[in-house]
């Protein structure tokens, strides 16, 4: 299997991986030296191991937990592939940087064992080892490449270079691997047709000279279609005409025709619709202008929800940037509870440890299943849960399916639940929101539109580049929003029960509009009474598990330490062990992604882990620098959790 090809920069799957700079310290301007590629020799072996097993330290998080094993390959191992492969090595300055093996089985080649170590990632050299091995290969008609399903890297990487996924991943990976049953369900193939790997443009320039020039020089017609048609798809396509002439010929001047005349027709209502076209061009007018607005506000939407914040401690405190969304995700889980059950309190620790020794008193269920089951949820919990972030990781999704990037397996489940088409996100505020209001209008009501009225006012303060109209978000809820309240528990309490109404009165006003989605975060003691909204079923937040705690906690280290990912695995791994090995009462502090995050916080900068939260948070303060000592209003908020929806949750209907 394929551990990583070349990065790219552009693709959205390495938004907020580490940079060549934070790598190698490197800047783009620098020269990068031409990697020397040749075969292995039986002397490379040893160095050829250290590079896998260096480079292979980095996809713990995306491997099953069964394939996680260290050493990543043995010496017998390498030797046994080396005896139905050729091993290939990437040389830069004679020291081995990169490997990657070619097979051939049947009637394909196959790419296999590509590693490529951290701090020369992302500078050409497994692009150029890739591109090295397909012109080694012969006698075949195709290249396949085998990797993990949840290596987005190597699968962008892949599809970058012209590869393009199997129609029946299992069915290859059957004929062409010797791999578990169990392993089908985890992996993906890529294939490359031999001879259709030319770019288009260089294949239709040459298709176009070689039969042009012959006309000019001794033909006095130009080429007919019947004789340009052929020429072109036999060069684009690297194959003969066979049936896609006959498909060409018969339909596809239709279809060039049909293309012509919508872009004419567009044209012409983009330079005279108005007065002269009265309703109707006054319509496509709207529809035109507001698709860049609705483009322009879902790219500002995604960038703010794929950034992670250090909340009251801010982000100078720390040498690198923190990890994003797509790199700390962690599943979540939620537990239906009966109708009109309460959430439970957690009054003390003991409770705590009884809910963690008591697993099957919930069925987990995800937070794809739980908007499937109802539109609108309320998700509680305590403070530092991940309640915000989850609602960060719900609207990156939504945003990211509207611009049409590629998403991972559990965004492609979430949004599928969603409904059909594509939701808007809107992430409000309250606490923010509930500010502006009271500034506005002093006789301190709250409707639906002033509502929405603040939130833009709220983005416009923000030094947004957006300029919104003023009906912008009442248009995206007539056609279809993810609509997300973030923070009941922060506005003030004598104001609680007025935005409850304005809420109320929002979903109310919209309920024609049938695929919209809603949202609402609070704390679990503050969310009862008045404060509650109408029809939400609620959500409360669980405990971390270890499986959840400690990715969190690699996430965090590997961002931090990209520069160094050794040092930045050790550290990981010896703060997971520590917690680990420590007592119940102190694996119970490890419970919330606020508290993991904590507790890396002090690690990372060397202190000693206190066991007890006010000397926890006591320490946490004193390592950010501040002055004085923490209050019970300045702790470090839930923002501190930078964790994507790395929180457990479960569903109580209301």
């Amino acid at each position: 299997m394929v551990a990583l090809l070349r990065r790219d920069p552009a693709s959205p799957y390495y938004a907020g991986a580490p940079s060549r700079e934070q790598k190698s310290g490197l800047s783009y301007n620098d020269a990068v030296a031409v990697p020397t590629i040749r075969a292995l020799a039986p002397g490379d072996a040893q160095a050829a191991l250290s590079v896998i097993n260096a480079a292979a330290r980095w996809y713990r998080d995306f491997l099953p937990p069964e394939e996680v094993h260290d050493p990543e390959m043995t010496r017998e191992q390498f030797e046994a592939e080396a005896r139905r492969m050729t091993w290939y090595g990437a040389f830069v300055e004679g020291a081995l940087v990169g490997v990657m093996g070619l097979e051939y089985a049947r009637d394909a080649a196959l790419l296999r064992h590509a590693y490529i170590l951290p701090e020369h990632q992302r500078r050409g050299v497994g692009s150029r080892l890739r591109e090295h091995l397909e012109r080694q290969v012969s006698g075949v008609a195709r290249i396949i490449v085998g990797t993990y399903r949840g290596n987005y890297k190597a699968r962008a990487a892949l599809e970058k270079a012209g590869y393009r996924l199997s129609p029946d991943p299992k069915a290859v990976l059957r004929a062409y691997y010797a791999i578990p049953e169990d392993r089908l369900k985890s992996s993906v193939t890529y294939e490359k047709a031999l001879g259709g790997s030319r770019p288009f443009p260089f294949a239709l320039a040459v298709s176009l000279l070689t039969l042009l020039a012959p006309a000019a020089q001794a033909q006095p017609t130009t080429p007919t279609p019947a004789a340009l048609i052929p020429s072109l798809i036999k060069a684009c396509l690297g194959r003969e005409v066979g049936e896609c002439l006959a498909w060409a010929w018969s339909g596809g001047w239709r279809l060039v025709a049909i293309a012509v005349g919508i872009a004419l027709l567009y044209a012409v209502l983009r330079r005279y619709s108005g007065p002269a076209l009265g309703a109707a061009g006054k319509w496509f007018a709207r529809l035109t202008v507001a698709r860049p607005e609705r483009r322009d506000y879902l790219e500002w939407a995604e960038n703010r929800f794929s950034r992670l914040s250090f909340g009251r401690l801010g982000n100078t405190v720390l040498p690198g940037d923190p990890p994003r969304i797509s790199q700390a995700y962690i599943s979540l889980r939620m537990a239906p509870r009966a109708a009109g059950e309460a959430p439970q309190t957690l009054r003390s620790k003991d409770d705590l440890r009884e809910r963690r020794l008591a697993p099957e008193e919930v069925k987990p269920i995800d937070l794809t299943a739980a908007v499937r089951q109802s539109p609108r949820l309320a998700i509680i919990g305590a403070a530092g849960a991940g309640k915000s972030t989850l609602l960060q990781w719900a609207g990156l999704a939504a945003a990211s399916a509207c611009l049409g990037r590629r998403l991972s397996d559990e965004q492609e489940a979430f949004v599928a639940a969603l409904g059909s088409g594509r939701l808007t996100p809107v992430l409000v505020p309250l606490a923010e929101v509930n500010l502006i209001r009271k500034k506005k209008d002093a006789r301190r009501d709250a409707t639906a539109v002033t509502l929405l009225d603040c939130l833009a006012d709220w983005i416009a303060s923000g030094n947004s580049p957006l300029g919104l109209s003023q009906n912008f978000f009442q248009r995206q809820l007539q056609r279809g929003c993810l609509l997300m309240f973030d923070g009941v528990d922060e506005v003030d309490p004598a104001d609680r029960e007025v935005m409850r109404e304005a809420i109320d009165g929002l979903v109310g006003q919209y309920r024609n509009s049938p695929r919209n989605r809603y949202l609402i975060t609070c704390r679990s003691q503050v969310y009862v009474g008045t404060t509650e909204a109408t029809g939400f079923p609620k959500c409360e937040v669980l405990p971390l598990t270890k499986e959840q705690r400690d990715p969190l906690i690699r996430a965090w280290y590997r961002s931090v330490l990209a520069g160094t990912p050794d040092e930045a695995c050790r550290r990981a791994e010896n703060l997971c062990r520590s917690i680990e090995r420590s007592a119940e009462r102190v694996k119970s502090l490890a419970t919330t992604p606020l508290m993991v995050t904590t507790l890396w916080f002090v690690d990372y900068f060397g202190g000693e882990l206190p066991w007890e939260p006010a000397e926890l948070y006591a320490t946490c303060w004193r390592r950010s620098g501040r002055a004085g000592s923490p209050s019970a209003t300045s702790r470090p908020s839930s923002g501190l959790t930078c964790t994507s929806t790395a929180s457990t949750t479960s569903s109580s209907a209301s």
